[in-house]
């Protein structure tokens, strides 16, 4: 899970801001806190986070997404690493930082890194407590232009020697984490294969152009997933009753596939049926293509409405609203948040959704993943989830931009008012900021 996230010195994000899932004294909603086994600390399993257009809300998840892509993949240049920075002052001159506390496997961790000019200049891993200033696992600094690590117990054999080669082979845009991860993972110490993971596959971002076209490939090899699916696209009230899928000859007329990619397509297929998805010359819909025998198949995924008798009508995805698409790519996120531990942040949760839609997702997610260490964390404009019998104080977030044109957040916990408030009015009214500054024409 998410404990806490600072950032500072990236996009509109100037001086360095925090976002906290610590609860606050606020006692009603309990399934909304997941208390840890270990450590006898809440984690708040939610936040909504509003602001005017261009305050920073987005920022801040792409911040996020950034530091995921840098600590798993490393930099996409060799030599240079591509910090988007405050562009407002003179911020080349100090360092773009990341800060993580997460708490994974029983642990709290702090993982954070400081970039400035295209060098890592600083890199920290500790295990961590809220009564503790914490346990250092390892240390890198910049020495003599040199990236420096410092780990108070390298252990012996196997384990020590990758760790020791790790240190020498380190650039200075790259992490130690991400060099020791790339070794051979059964003989990397559990720690660092924990928080590593933890960033890999538990953490995912998802924005409003977030497609995932592997859906439809899991929903071949998946009757879990179609299951899932159909469920909750009725839930979501869709007017889908369920999807399926046409199967056709890839030589048929109807598969709108350009005749040199279908050539390719049998030439790529071998006899052990591997699935993989092609989109159609006019990017209405997506095919699965496997060969079974001497054949080849393409699925074309399709969804079935009842009609007033009762009977199955076809329609093709593209026939289906912006809303129910938007619907379809979150599903999986939904998915994935009700069967394991998953960390979610989702960018304008409300896009082409009715308002009622994102309470339900919130409602659902409480429900089905109470006492779980999942979290579902959202910005949005919609209205109706500012609302104190659906969200604690502790979980609703501000972004605004302050004088100096520099994103802040800060929760609504601040204000501390009372249960029964209308917050809606008195966000509109401007009493707790982040809300546009409209001139008169």
């Amino acid at each position: 899970m998410l404990v806490s996230f600072k950032v500072a010195n990236f996009l509109s994000i100037n001086e360095e801001q925090e976002i906290s899932f610590y609860p606050s004294r606020v006692r009603n909603m309990a399934e909304h806190r997941f208390q840890t086994k270990t450590t006898q600390v809440d984690i708040l399993k939610s936040a909504i986070i509003y602001g005017a257009n261009s305050s920073g809300k987005s920022n801040l998840l792409k911040a996020i997404r950034f530091a995921k892509k840098f600590i798993t993949k490393g930099s996409e240049n060799k030599s240079y690493i591509n910090v988007p920075i405050f562009k407002l002052n003179d911020s080349m001159n100090k360092p773009s930082r990341f800060v993580f506390e997460i708490h994974t496997k029983g642990n709290n961790y702090e993982f954070g890194f400081e970039i400035e000019k295209s060098l890592v200049i600083h890199e920290w891993l500790l295990q961590v407590s809220k009564l503790s200033e914490g346990h250092l696992i390892y240390e890198r600094i910049l020495k003599n232009d040199n990236p420096d690590v410092t780990i108070p117990h390298i252990p012996k054999g196997d384990i020590g020697f990758v760790m020791d080669a790790s240190r020498k082979e380190l650039k200075n845009n790259q992490l130690f984490l991400t060099v020791l991860n790339s070794k051979n993972p059964t003989v990397i110490e559990e720690v660092y294969k924990t928080v590593f993971e933890w960033f890999e596959t538990k953490l995912i971002v998802i924005f409003p152009n977030s497609k995932s076209e592997a859906i439809q490939l899991g929903l071949m090899k998946s009757k879990e997933l179609k299951s899932f699916f159909d469920t909750y696209l009725k839930k979501l009230d869709t007017g889908i009753d369920y999807l399926d899928f046409e199967h056709m000859n890839l030589d048929d007329e109807a598969v709108k596939i350009p005749r040199e990619i279908k050539t390719d397509i049998k030439n790529e297929l071998d006899e052990n049926n591997i699935l993989f998805t092609v989109s159609s010359s006019d990017g209405y819909n997506r095919y699965c293509v496997e060969r079974i025998g001497n054949d080849f198949i393409a699925h074309k995924l399709i969804s079935k409405h009842m009609n007033s008798q009762g009977v199955p009508v076809t329609f093709e995805l593209y026939e289906e609203s912006d809303g129910t698409h938007r619907i379809f790519d979150l599903i999986p996120a939904l998915s994935m948040l009700l069967e394991s531990e998953k960390v979610i942040l989702i960018d304008e949760i409300g896009r082409s959704l009715h308002s009622l839609i994102p309470a339900k997702i919130f409602e659902i997610f409480f429900k089905e993943t109470a006492g779980k260490p999942s979290q579902l964390i959202a910005t949005t404009h919609d209205l109706d989830l500012l609302d104190l019998q659906k969200f604690r104080r502790d979980e609703i977030w501000f972004v605004r931009k302050n004088e100096r044109a520099s994103s802040e957040f800060y929760s609504l916990e601040e204000f501390k008012i009372r249960s029964d408030k209308n917050l809606r009015n008195d966000y509109l009214q401007g009493l707790y900021g982040a809300i546009p500054i409209l001139k008169r024409s």
